[in-house]
Parts: C-alpha cells; sequence; structure tokens
C-alpha cells in the first residue's frame, strides 16, 4: 500500500496499482511506475473526460487503436487486468511525450507519463524518462482555477507499508498529484 499526502487528506494506493503491466505469453511484467493521480470530488462525474479535454487543448492527441504507435498496457486491479483508457501523445517528432490514463472510479484516474525518443535502428521508442513526462502533465495543469499541483510525499503509518516508486537513485515517491475543483 502506498499512503501519500495530498494536503490534509491521505491517498491510499494499492500495491498492485503502483505500475503497469504488459501481457508476455501468459504472465503480466511490471512495466512503467504509476507517476500521476489525478483526484476530483462528486462533482467531476465526468473525471478522465475532463482530464482528456483539458490535455487536448494544451496539443495533446489521441492515439486511436487503428494508429496505436504504443503497447497497451494494464492496471491489476482486484487480480483482474483493465487496459488504459486512454493513451495520448504529445509532438511526435524524434521525440514525444507519452501518457497512459485509467479511470479508477468516478473521482480519480491514475496514469503514466514519460518522454520518450526514436531509435530508428530498432523503430520504436527507447530513453525513457518518467520524470520528464511527469511534470510536463503537471505544467499542463499548473496555474489554474480548477487545478492544485501537489508533488506527492509519502507518509509513515503503522497500519500500511510505505512503498518508494520511480526514481530509486534520489530514493523518493515522485508522483505527482492534481487535484482538479471544476
Amino acid at each position: 500500500m502506498l499512503l501519500l499526502k495530498l494536503g490534509e487528506e491521505i491517498l491510499e494506493i494499492p500495491r498492485e496499482m503502483l505500475y503497469t503491466y504488459r501481457l508476455v505469453l501468459n504472465y503480466y511484467e511490471p512495466v512503467d511506475p504509476i507517476n500521476l493521480i489525478f483526484k476530483g470530488d462528486l462533482r467531476n462525474r465526468y473525471l478522465l473526460y475532463k482530464i482528456v479535454n483539458h490535455l487536448q487543448k494544451r496539443g495533446w492527441r489521441k492515439l486511436s487503436p487503428v494508429q496505436l504507435k504504443a503497447q497497451n498496457q494494464f492496471l491489476i486491479i482486484n487480480r483482474k487486468p483493465k487496459p488504459q483508457d486512454v493513451q495520448m501523445i504529445f509532438n511526435e517528432d524524434s521525440t514525444r511525450f507519452h501518457v497512459r490514463l485509467w479511470k479508477i472510479r468516478p473521482t480519480m484516474v491514475i496514469g503514466n507519463a514519460h518522454h520518450e525518443q526514436l531509435d530508428l535502428l530498432h523503430f520504436s521508442y527507447s530513453n525513457i524518462d518518467h520524470n520528464k513526462g511527469r511534470k510536463k502533465i503537471l505544467s499542463d495543469f499548473s496555474g489554474l482555477a480548477y487545478a492544485q499541483v501537489y508533488e506527492s510525499v509519502p507518509v509513515k503509518d503503522k497500519s500500511a507499508e510505505c512503498v518508494h516508486i520511480l526514481d530509486k537513485k534520489e530514493s523518493k515517491t515522485l508522483v505527482g498529484v492534481i487535484k482538479l475543483i471544476w
């Protein structure tokens, strides 16, 4: 369990939801860390739609299943795989920003954002930077009247195990939390 402090509020994220997964034969292998949490209130029934709409206004494009230039990934929720609800990209030259989003409940969307470079030798994207992707999304929401942007911090608590995700070098939790109040 990951406990994150958001202002005075504590968010609990189950361990299996800390990473995205891809299907390899009959096994789900962890791939990317979850580094974004969007939290709304009960008025935000269409939270995922509002997030996507906001990002599109800032130049992000949705990837359709036909033009998908990225692999599908999953979250494991209650031991069941859930494919991402939306994939989006910003820019598509030799480098791009890429985000995957999952609606967890009506008031919460989580995601993985990263920056990547095109590897022409293997015709795939590599040199992935999760920090840069997370910071791009956070900057696209900062300064808005209806968004509070946080760099979350882990909470130490006897009843739950705290884990650090994303950056082992700095050994701190790097999750951007965006609280939306529309």
